[in-house]
């Protein structure tokens, strides 16, 4: 029977002109293919078709052919409709599916086998209406794309239900190549500061990822678009990247504790997917050579190959004395010191002078760095202690530079006292009554006596305005009832 089915394609290839034409297959879905294979008809014709009595003949059986509950067998030309498995299942996989579906019992071969669409139960050939040798090497194995019939050849492409066939849009070009679960400050804060997903194309052509799906675990996504894209634009060029923000409205949700799973969908073709354990705040996870390892975010970036310094370094680089190239007790310096900040929640540094014992000659300089694996360069100030009463006695010094568990020092040699900084200042008070005169020739050892001789003999009162509108309020309350009291008196007396 198969060698007379075989002959018929070769000798009849006038089948395909039929009305009703099988237009796409899904025989190998992803995962498991139980109750998950379908077959496309579309009625190329200009007349309305009855397929009642028809059925599907694969595998040298014929299988009768159920429509879903409150739909007829009537195909208007130009419409599509599906033969399936299992209807519930379909729906599951398309739930944007709107046409005619029909069920039947076959089971398609991932192999290869041929298949036919006949008009009767009957096995005589000129019963057909449209048949299909299909084979693996055709495309479409377990990869989710389906076989479709674009300009009369069988192609491997998207697959589309219910709609007109498109040629091949590879999307299994992209794959995700970096993404970053945990940003410093909030996960959903506005891009580029949240949480995002970068994308690669390494295929010849164009991609436009718009309507594409991110998912993670819970099934919770986001519809590629251009609101989460900082270009404006969802086209991918080829051996380019392309990243994905996940916005405030997004529900994606990418966790930065426990097992988590991202997947990238078109419609319902899953092209990539990963998944990670834990991860580390302010790091992405990036696949360098096949690896996925945690790096330095380089969004849009061709990913670093080593993976960052977690620990942080100091690094006094030069301390500058002023006009003179000296330093001396009392000077204010200025130092310029290196950070790099590795993996550590400690963000403060201090800058400060030490002699040998260990005793501070400044005060402390106090720096915040914020942003984990990040160089800063900067120039610190560090007052040096005058040292009036010398206490201290001229030498060498060590500066320190100390925090995120690191330390540096720097030595230094001081000499001498900025005088200027320890000098007395005198203040002079003087009798109010005391008439001062100058006297030239006097010498500023005389002045000083006398002014330290003479003692303090008054002082100045001060009263404000509302203290003397207060007494002044005394006194006139006083004098009222003075005048009262005598014309009481006086009342009294007449």
């Amino acid at each position: 029977m198969k060698w007379i089915l075989i002959l018929t394609i070769l000798f009849f290839p006038s089948i395909a002109s039929a009305s009703i034409i099988i237009n796409e297959l899904m025989y190998n879905p992803i995962g498991d293919d139980s109750n998950r294979e379908w077959i496309e008809l579309y009625n190329q014709g200009n007349q309305t078709e009855n397929i009642t009595k028809w059925k599907l003949y694969e595998d040298e059986t014929n299988h009768r052919l159920t429509l879903k509950q409150g739909e007829n067998y009537i195909i208007f030309p130009n419409e599509y409709f599906v033969i399936v498995q299992d209807i519930d299942n379909f729906l599951k996989d398309y739930p944007s599916y709107k046409e005619k579906i029909i069920d039947s019992s076959f089971l398609l071969n991932n192999d290869g086998e041929l298949i036919i669409i006949a008009k009767s139960d009957e096995k005589t050939f000129d019963s057909i209406s449209d048949l299909f040798y299909y084979y693996s090497e055709l495309g479409g194995n377990s990869n989710g794309l389906s076989l479709c019939k674009i300009d009369y050849s069988w192609k491997e492409c998207i697959p589309t239900p219910g709609n007109e066939n498109l040629a091949t849009v590879d999307y299994f070009k992209l794959k995700i190549t970096e993404f970053l679960p945990d940003p410093k400050g909030y996960d959903d804060a506005e891009m580029p500061e949240g949480e995002w997903i970068e994308l690669y194309n390494f295929g010849d052509s164009p991609l436009d990822i718009e309507s594409l799906i991110l998912n993670d675990n819970y099934g919770n996504g986001i519809e590629i678009s251009n609101i989460n894209i900082l270009q404006n634009n969802t086209l991918i060029q080829p051996k380019s990247y392309l990243t994905v923000y996940r916005n405030k409205n997004g529900k994606l949700e990418l966790n930065n504790e426990g097992f988590e799973k991202i997947n990238l969908f078109y419609e319902n073709i899953l092209l990539d997917e990963l998944s990670y354990s834990h991860t580390k705040e302010d790091l992405s996870w990036s696949n360098v050579n096949d690896k996925w390892i945690l790096t330095i975010p380089s969004p849009n970036e061709e990913n670093h190959i080593e993976e960052p310094d977690y620990t942080s370094s100091l690094k006094i680089e030069n301390v500058y004395y002023g006009n003179d190239k000296k330093a001396a007790f009392g000077d204010s310096l200025r130092v310029r010191i290196f950070v790099y900040k590795g993996d550590t929640s400690k963000y403060n540094l201090d800058l400060y002078l030490v002699d040998n014992d260990n005793n501070q000659l400044s005060k402390r300089s106090e720096i915040n760095i914020e942003n984990k694996f990040t160089n800063y360069t900067m120039i610190i100030p560090l007052q040096i202690e005058p040292n009036c009463n010398v206490k201290y006695p001229d030498g060498t010094y060590k500066i320190i530079l100390k925090g995120l568990d690191e330390v540096d020092s720097k030595e230094i040699e001081i000499k001498g006292i900025t005088q200027s900084l320890c000098e007395t200042i005198t203040v002079e008070q003087k009798s109010s009554s005391e008439k001062v005169t100058s006297n030239i020739g006097q010498s500023s050892k005389e002045i000083e006596q006398e002014n330290y001789a003479q003692p303090l003999t008054s002082s100045v009162i001060y009263q404000s305005s509302d203290l003397k509108a207060k007494n002044i309020g005394i006194y006139f309350f006083c004098a009222t009832l003075l005048l009262l009291i005598i014309y009481l008196i006086f009342k009294k007396s007449l």
